[in-house]
C-alpha cells in the first residue's frame, strides 16, 4: 500500500491527492467584462504524455473543471481546442510541484501543512476567446477581419488589440490570419442621446400605430496588431508555435513588443480611429506592408 493510501485510510482528514491538475476554462469577454462561468465541450489535452499519445482531460459537469490525474512532478504543456469552432485554440503551461513536502508531513504522522497540501495538486483558470466560427447573433457589436502582409500572406496568431466605444478587447488571429472582436453589451440602445437631445428616435406614424426607430449610433474603433516573429509552418501543428501564457504577455502600442512578437508594419497614415456602427458586424482588415 502506498504512503498516501495508508495515510488516507488511517486518518481521513489527512487525505491528499498527488499529481492532480484541474483547469477551469472561461470565455474572455473583454478587459472590462467578467469572464463567463465556464466553457464545456472543449478538447483539453497534454500531447505525447502516454507513450507518445495525447492524454485528454476528464470534464466534470458538476464543477465545470477539466481534470488530469496521476501526473508526475514537472511542467506540462496543455493544449486547448474547440472542435465546434467557437473558440480559438490556445496553449498553457502548468507545473506539478514536488510531493516531498507532503510526504514528509505524512511520515512524521502530521496533517500536511496548508502550504504543502495546496502544493500537492494544482487548480488553475484559463481564458478562451471567440473566433469567427462563433457568429454572434444580430444586434451585437462585432469587428472581424484578416491580418497579414498582403492578402496572400496571413499572419497566424497575430496579436490584435482593439478599443471600441471605449472598451478594450485583446485577442489573436487564427492560423488563417482571421480575428474576431466581440464587444458584448455595446448596442445602440446603450449609447447616450446627442447633447442637443435631437436625433435619438424617429417616430413613424401610421394610424393607428406609432413606431419608434432608433437611428444608427457610431463609435470609434482603434486596432493595433503584432505578428509572430517565427510563424508556424503550414505543415506543422500550429500549437507548437503558439506563445504560452498569452494573457501574461504585456503589449502596448507605446512600447516594444515582447520577443515572440513584432509590430505589424502599417501603411503610412492608417485611417484611425474608424467610425463603425454599434450593434452591427464590421469587417476591418489589418494589412501590413509586404
Amino acid at each position: 500500500m502506498s504512503l498516501v493510501r495508508w495515510a488516507n485510510a488511517k486518518v481521513p482528514d489527512r487525505g491528499v491527492t498527488f499529481g492532480a491538475l484541474g483547469i477551469k476554462v472561461r470565455e474572455y469577454r473583454g478587459e472590462e467584462e467578467e469572464a463567463s462561468l465556464g466553457v464545456s465541450g472543449l478538447n483539453v489535452s497534454i500531447a505525447g504524455l502516454n507513450r507518445g499519445k495525447d492524454v485528454f482531460a476528464t470534464y466534470h459537469e458538476s464543477t465545470g473543471i477539466y481534470g488530469f490525474a496521476n501526473l508526475a512532478t514537472g511542467t506540462y504543456r496543455v493544449n486547448i481546442r474547440d472542435t465546434g469552432n467557437r473558440y480559438l485554440e490556445r496553449v498553457d503551461e502548468f507545473t506539478i510541484p514536488p510531493r516531498e513536502p507532503v510526504e514528509h508531513d505524512l511520515l512524521l504522522g502530521r496533517t500536511p501543512s496548508n502550504t504543502a497540501h495546496a502544493a500537492a495538486s494544482v487548480m488553475a483558470e484559463t481564458l478562451v476567446r471567440p473566433q469567427f466560427g462563433m457568429r454572434p447573433g444580430p444586434g451585437q457589436t462585432v469587428v472581424w477581419g484578416f491580418v497579414g502582409r498582403g492578402a496572400e500572406r496571413p499572419s497566424p496568431y497575430a496579436r490584435v488589440e482593439a478599443t471600441i466605444g471605449g472598451r478594450h478587447f485583446a485577442t489573436y488571429a487564427d492560423v488563417q490570419g482571421v480575428y474576431l472582436v466581440w464587444i458584448r453589451g455595446l448596442r445602440p440602445a446603450d449609447e447616450e442621446a446627442p447633447e442637443d437631445g435631437t436625433g435619438d428616435t424617429v417616430s413613424l406614424v401610421a394610424s393607428p400605430t406609432t413606431v419608434s426607430v432608433t437611428p444608427p449610433v457610431r463609435v470609434d474603433a482603434n486596432l493595433v496588431a503584432w505578428e509572430l516573429v517565427a510563424p508556424p509552418s503550414p505543415a506543422a501543428d500550429p500549437l507548437t508555435a503558439f506563445p504560452v501564457g498569452f494573457d501574461a504577455i504585456a503589449f502596448s502600442a507605446e512600447t516594444v513588443a515582447p520577443a515572440a512578437y513584432r509590430p505589424l508594419p502599417q501603411p503610412p497614415d492608417p485611417p484611425w480611429p474608424r467610425r463603425i456602427l454599434a450593434g452591427r458586424t464590421t469587417r476591418i482588415d489589418l494589412i501590413g506592408n509586404p
